[in-house]
């Protein structure tokens, strides 16, 4: 081998090296958990919405879900209030309640219309709740029109795109548990540009869940696509609340640490992005190239997180193309 073979062959196996292929690497394994505070997954927006506003400049604010008040607003129906009415008038407890004149906003009386009232929705096929509240965040959101999936919408045929005038991205989240996520986020994101000069939140754009063999227990979920991003707040009138602002004005990058792992031991090979690629065009490219395998498959997810690529740039340092190889 000649020395300039030698030096190409050197400098490509330092490349690689770069890269961190071991499962723990969150661009290989990455975890989303309600309780962490340095992660917002993102539902029903449109993919190629994102990625236009991601990489033109436009800002993009977060909604919550509504803070539930008072009666729930399938319990103002009037099937409801009439099952409602007919379950208090035959509950021994209720009757026993008016015998006794008791304060109808009293604690005793509230817990036993909660009781009556979750039976009748029981009976109705309604979904359960908990005091006052749906059970589940799910069933809340579906009342409020919001799907709860973090598989995002499909593409609609001549979709009308003014209803994302606003320019506001719906998460899952009520709006405390938004606001102590957003802080937390924040805050990690200038903790780690102060101390490591870099800025490391990204909104991930589709996942690809894949598992190492067909038996596996476990599956694992590595980011698609990148978008380098950055946060803002704003007070709001309620006092100690913000409203954020999430806005990014680059191309995203490729997960080059996975495509190398899906190349290295699976012989999977992902074309680059090309000018003129979406959010929607790169994830369906990824879903031809791992078609066939068991219990792989792309997810729609996306997540405003911090992702380290300390050693990418490195790695992008000594392409082929950059040093003559």
């Amino acid at each position: 081998m000649s020395l300039e073979g030698l030096t190409g062959q050197l400098l490509a196996d330092l490349r690689i090296r770069l890269l961190d292929l071991r499962n723990s690497n969150k661009l290989l394994n990455y975890t989303h958990s309600d309780r962490a505070k340095t992660q917002v997954r993102i539902i029903d927006a449109q993919p190629d919405f994102l990625h236009e506003c991601l990489t033109s400049g436009k800002s993009l604010s977060f909604r919550p879900l509504p803070e539930p008040e008072g009666e729930l607003p399938d319990e103002r129906s009037d099937a409801f209030l009439m099952a409602l009415d007919e379950a208090r008038r035959l509950d021994p407890a209720w009757i026993a309640l008016g015998q006794e004149e008791e304060d109808v906003t009293s604690d005793k009386s509230l817990r036993l219309d909660r009781t009556i009232r979750d039976r009748v929705r029981s009976e109705m096929g309604l979904p359960p709740a908990k005091g006052g509240r749906l059970a589940s965040i799910a069933d809340w959101a579906r009342l409020n029109g919001i799907e709860p999936t973090f598989d995002l919408p499909h593409p609609v045929i001549d979709e009308d795109e003014s209803d994302d005038a606003d320019k506001e991205i719906q998460t899952l989240l009520l709006p405390d548990n938004l606001q102590g996520k957003l802080a937390g986020v924040l805050d990690e994101t200038r903790t780690a540009q102060q101390e490591m000069g870099v800025n490391l939140l990204h909104l991930a754009i589709g996942f690809l869940e894949w598992v190492e063999t067909p038996q596996a227990e476990k599956s694992m979920i590595a980011p698609l696509l990148l978008y380098p991003v950055e946060l803002d707040r704003k007070p709001m009138k309620a006092k100690g609340q913000y409203r954020y602002y999430l806005r990014g004005d680059a191309e995203p990058m490729i997960n080059i640490t996975l495509l190398q792992r899906l190349a290295q031991d699976y012989n999977l090979i992902v074309p680059p992005l090309e000018e003129g690629d979406t959010a929607e065009s790169y994830m369906a490219r990824m879903t031809k190239v791992i078609e066939g395998l068991p219990r792989w498959r792309v997810r729609r997810f996306s997540t405003l997180g911090l992702f380290s690529f300390s050693r990418l740039v490195m790695f992008n340092d000594l392409a082929p193309e950059r040093w003559g190889g």
